[in-house]
């Protein structure tokens, strides 16, 4: 980027040493600003990678490929592969519900391997009343609740 600088200074420099033919100044600014305009844009890129799991290096599909600076997102397919727009460097963070949360540096062909855990439901307990259909039965998930509620067939009919 740096070069980048230098090379649109020294441009400008020369410009302004041009001052015999103002149609020159012109058509040599034009040409400036449309190189600054495509060096300006050219900056992000299609960069592509793979998510797998740690331990069987089997692909993760559905994960969530999220671009942090400016929230441009996509999805992995069935092989764990991605492609977004961004430049290399950029930070990511990837998330799936069956793995850790993880955030990286983006680099092209990247393999980001994840870390299963364990998903923890806490007790549900479903009552229904035999006599009504399923469609009317209730999912309890109250402590205060679970204690008055039933917790067998047998106890429906006391």
């Amino acid at each position: 980027m740096s070069t980048n600088l230098s090379l649109i200074f020294l441009t400008i420099q020369w410009i302004i040493k041009l001052k015999k033919n103002k149609m020159k100044n012109r058509i040599l600014l034009n040409c400036l600003a449309i190189f600054i305009t495509a060096v300006s844009f050219g900056q992000t890129a299609k960069i592509s990678g793979t998510i797998l799991d740690e331990k069987s290096n089997s692909p993760v599909e559905f994960a969530t490929i999220k671009v942090l600076k400016n929230n441009v997102f996509t999805i992995s397919n069935k092989m764990g592969e991605f492609s977004l727009q961004a430049k290399n460097g950029d930070k990511i963070e990837i998330s799936h519900v069956s793995y850790k949360t993880k955030r990286v540096a983006l680099q092209h062909k990247a393999i980001i391997k994840l870390q299963s855990v364990q998903i923890e439901l806490s007790e549900i307990i479903v009552a229904a009343n035999p006599l009504q259909d399923i469609s009317q039965s209730t999912v309890i998930n109250d402590a205060s609740k679970r204690i008055s509620q039933p917790r067998s067939v047998g106890h429906l009919f006391k």
